[in-house]
């Protein structure tokens, strides 16, 4: 014959105190999910200009992290055009410069179609 089996003893203080832990943590996770949609919706919260002061100067350093284009974009730029065109190197007009991609496929032309042994 089996025997019945006896109650299970619940402590209502640990009942409660998970239960109030879980409530928390929800409360918690709710609270920090509505600050990370309020500072998407309407930025991070600044001080007020007067408060900040004026932007800090520190030596060459660009201090506009998020700007578009830099000084170094323009430089860039230069460089890829010069490689790009066609103009004349001296003032006898003796010498001319091409572009890169011209000057790789005459290369190529003129070694008889081989790369050189690339």
């Amino acid at each position: 014959m089996a025997r019945p089996q006896e109650p299970i003893a619940v402590n209502r203080k640990v009942v409660w105190l998970g239960g109030a832990a879980i409530i928390a943590t929800l409360l918690g996770a709710w609270a920090i999910a509505m600050a990370v949609v309020r500072i998407r919706v309407n930025g991070p919260l600044a001080a007020p200009a007067t408060a900040r002061g004026p932007a800090p100067r520190f030596g060459v350093l660009e201090q506009q992290p998020f700007v578009v284009e830099g000084p170094g974009d323009a430089l860039m730029r230069t460089q890829r055009a010069a490689l790009q065109s066609y103009q004349w190197v001296d003032p006898l007009h003796t010498v001319a410069q091409i572009p890169v991609a011209r000057a790789e496929v005459l290369l190529l032309r003129q070694r008889g179609g081989r790369d050189g042994g690339r």
